[in-house]
């Protein structure tokens, strides 16, 4: 009986999925456009945030981050004090170090230690500035930390090619993005549901009912008011589609219906909350680890 377990367990992980040939330049790519995408949208402002002379006193901000992690004032004047540039010069050259990070790991050229570098680099940044820091900076180091572990190098990319990097099965990587992605749902949902606030409605009423300065959509909410049990009817959406993710994400005949659920759940939270660069990355990593991404030409050389 354990022999069987064990074996079933190896199945689990290492089995070559056919719907998997496409996931490492898929994950490698999405990850990196959107990287790369959300960072040049904050460039007007790079400086303001993230410089000498940001916004919030680096000496206030030194005393939320952990002590561990430098921020990116101290982190240039350590490297590059000896050049005596100016504040917008050093922030001009980290501008183009990112980009041009994120620019390899689309490409795939040196793709581990491009990956490797930008994960160091986005957590002096947004880290190192906690205060403007919020979810979708934590999962995008957590998807650069994996971009750095898998071999995203390996198909459809520079390195393949000048470097004849072999092929491998990309199937055990997969599933160790589906089962962290389970643990965030599912734990998620169980924090929520100790909570009064979320079987009650009450977190839908709070949700759209804060301030909110950078919505697209100005969206009438009166109909909640009107009808209160509709606040309670997403409230409880959310708590099941969380803490029954794996069961969507898994069960092989309902998966594409749970993947557009967890999408509309993220689209939600866009609209209600803003939160659009946390929605988007959400999506990316969802359908890149459950969307089937088979291809004919990839799977013959995966056979």
């Amino acid at each position: 009986m354990k022999n069987k377990k064990s074996k079933s367990l190896i199945r689990f992980f290492f089995r070559n999925r056919v719907e998997d040939v496409s996931f490492l330049p898929f994950f490698r790519i999405a990850i990196g456009f959107f990287s790369l995408i959300h960072f040049l949208l904050i460039i007007p402002d790079f400086g303001t945030l993230y410089g000498k002379d940001s916004i919030i006193n680096g000496a206030i901000m030194s005393s939320f981050k952990p002590a561990t992690i430098p921020n990116l004032t101290q982190t240039t004047d350590f490297l590059l004090g000896w050049a005596n540039l100016s504040d917008k010069a050093t922030m001009s050259i980290v501008v183009i170090i990112y980009s041009i990070l994120c620019v390899f790991l689309i490409l795939g050229f040196l793709t581990r230690y491009a990956a490797f570098f930008l994960i160091i680099l986005h957590i002096i940044i947004f880290k190192g500035s906690i205060l403007y820091s919020y979810g979708a900076d934590s999962i995008t180091s957590i998807a650069l930390f994996y971009c750095f572990v898998f071999p995203l190098g390996t198909m459809y990319s520079l390195d393949h090619i000048l470097f004849d990097k072999k092929i491998v099965s990309p199937s055990p990587y997969r599933k160790i993005l589906q089962l962290h992605l389970c643990l965030i749902y599912v734990s998620s949902g169980f924090v929520k549901l100790t909570g009064m606030d979320w079987r009650s409605g009450e977190a839908i009423w709070q949700a759209i009912h804060q301030i909110r300065h950078n919505i697209l959509l100005d969206v009438n909410y009166d109909v909640i008011g009107n009808y209160p049990v509709l606040a309670i009817l997403f409230s409880w959406s959310v708590l099941l589609i969380e803490l029954f993710y794996p069961l969507l994400v898994f069960k092989s005949n309902i998966r594409n219906y749970g993947l557009i659920l967890i999408c509309l759940l993220h689209i939600g939270i866009a609209v209600s909350l803003g939160l659009y660069y946390f929605s988007l990355l959400m999506i990316i990593i969802n359908v890149t680890a459950f969307l089937n991404l088979n291809s004919k030409y990839l799977s013959k050389n995966f056979e």
